[in-house]
């Protein structure tokens, strides 16, 4: 159901925005069961000219760490290419899924199935220079 799923994809992403304003954070230590199965970054070539950029229609806080934003069951992440940016992206938001799906009790005897769609992970979630999210090309 669309609406109930609305409210934990709008949980994991306000986590996965948490975990990429933490400096502490360090990926290679703390990701996902899923994070050897996280496509690579595909940039644009090198011999692609920056074009100019439109106006802004809206006032868009600076944000040197990266960010989350979802519709539905979809969450995108977009960062500057700074310092570990891009691997912090590409690793958020598998990690906050898996962090919501844990069992709450260790003694927990049944494995929880996973919130995390292996197969969408696959086919949406390369982190991009251009991309269609939501019908969108960002």
């Amino acid at each position: 159901c669309p609406s109930l799923w609305c409210t934990i994809s709008e949980l994991c992403t306000n986590l996965a925005n948490d975990i990429l304003t933490c400096d502490e954070w360090d990926s290679h230590e703390i990701h996902s069961a899923y994070a050897h199965m996280i496509p690579l970054s595909c940039f644009l070539a090198n011999n692609v000219p920056f074009a100019p950029a439109e106006s802004l229609q809206v006032d868009v806080p600076v944000n040197i760490h990266g960010k989350a934003n979802c519709y539905v069951d979809d969450i995108g992440s977009i960062c500057l290419n700074l310092h570990n940016n891009i691997e912090q992206c590409r690793q958020a938001v598998p990690l906050a899924i898996d962090l919501m799906g844990r069992p709450l009790d260790s003694g927990y005897s049944l494995p929880p199935d996973d919130l995390l769609v292996v197969k969408k992970l696959l086919d949406e979630g390369q982190l991009a220079e251009c991309k269609t999210f939501t019908g969108w090309l960002i």
